[in-house]
């Protein structure tokens, strides 16, 4: 992986930012972001205004969740209802606080991605910072910036606060819950994340099969074993996600049963918080793969990963996956520079990163549980 310990690497971050900042104030809106070969849609932000929109919906009489007339492209908002709670009380039907809020929410984004680079200074980060997808989470103003947010709150904070951050990101969300077993070095946290995870499901159950069914199934510019199959069936090709996902575990698994491959997958003097960081990243990657079709702007959280991989034992492996984080991340420049093999590219590098992360992470995983076993073995011993 490409890893240059370079102090400028946050101020270079700072510096492309304030770029497409001034790009946009001079170009305008479209014109920046299709020079960074980002889609654009109009009125800016664009995926908020299903939740800006739902205050209108809400009054007409509607379920937004169902019907959604007030968003400019008819969407239903595929959110939980408490989404329409923030837009009443932050007075998002109003455009100028609109714009407010949701520029508020990307610099908290972008503040988390500065820190991440601060610390953990690389090229890889860098580049996946500025990448097509992270581009498309920022202009389209989409709330996976908030859980990213929240996600680098809990895995930065102590118990309360922590349990507390994952609490909102799950009742926002829904999804964030697959990112609890992170958590498990640290029972305490695990044990109140638990807990509010819980009375946020219990609270979001009656809402689960609206949002899902105000989700589409896309073929592009997205990743997930329904993502996948969707694709296939433009060439006559079907069969159920399941089976994908089965073929994929099994892969991942195939990995962790041959010896030599699983020791290229060591990682040496990792600190709790970049393990911490990483799980968050891959569990939340591996687990919305499986279940369920997602835009690329999601893989903003495979930034989390990037740390714990800096630490592989094998410089070839660490390159390749670096390589493959940014294949992953681009695909709208892919598919625009290379055509069907950009695309192809960006399919493979998401299915190899999948079976790649599964096994590291299940190798972490059941490190962490065999360390934890261990010590409450041997304090019961000494007691």
């Amino acid at each position: 992986m490409l890893k240059p310990r370079l102090t400028q690497i946050p101020l270079l971050f700072i510096f492309g930012w304030l770029t497409i900042l001034v790009s946009i104030f001079l170009a305008g809106w479209t014109n920046t972001w299709k020079a960074l070969f980002v889609p654009t849609m109009s009125p800016a932000f664009g995926d908020m205004r299903t939740v800006q929109g739902s205050l209108s919906s809400l009054a007409a009489g509607f379920n937004p969740q169902v019907a959604n007339p007030g968003d400019p492209w008819n969407r239903p908002m595929n959110y939980p209802s408490v989404w329409s709670w923030i837009a009443e009380n932050f007075g998002l039907q109003a455009e100028s606080n609109y714009l407010i809020f949701v520029s508020t929410t990307i610099l908290f984004f972008l503040l988390c991605c500065y820190l991440l680079l601060r610390k953990y200074p690389s090229v890889t980060l860098l580049l996946m910072c500025f990448s097509g997808a992270t581009l498309l989470a920022v202009e389209r103003g989409n709330n996976d910036i908030v859980v990213f947010a929240l996600l680098f709150l809990a895995a930065s904070s102590h118990t309360i606060v922590s349990a507390i951050a994952m609490f909102a990101a799950t009742a926002l969300k829904i999804y964030p819950l697959l990112a609890l077993p992170a958590f498990l070095k640290l029972p305490r946290n695990a044990l109140g994340m638990t807990f509010l995870i819980v009375v946020a499901m219990v609270l979001l159950w009656p809402e689960l099969s609206a949002i899902r069914s105000a989700t589409p199934i896309s073929a592009g510019l997205s990743y997930g074993s329904a993502s996948i199959l969707s694709a296939a069936q433009k060439f006559d090709i079907n069969f159920p996600s399941i089976v994908l996902t089965a073929i994929l575990i099994s892969a991942s698994f195939a990995i962790l049963a041959i010896k030599k491959f699983r020791e290229k997958l060591t990682i040496s003097n990792a600190t709790d918080r970049e393990e911490l960081l990483f799980l968050i990243g891959s569990c939340v990657y591996v687990g919305t793969f499986i279940l369920a079709s997602n835009w690329d702007y999601r893989l903003v959280f495979l930034l989390f990963c990037v740390p714990l991989l800096l630490k592989m034992k094998e410089a070839t492996l660490q390159l390749g996956l670096g390589i493959l984080l940014l294949i992953a991340l681009n695909f709208m420049p892919l598919a625009t520079v290379l055509g069907k093999i950009g695309i192809g590219l960006n399919i493979l590098s998401k299915v190899i990163l999948f079976i790649t992360l599964t096994a590291i992470t299940s190798m972490r995983i059941g490190q962490i549980l065999l360390q934890t076993n261990f010590t409450i073995l041997n304090k019961k011993f000494k007691a």
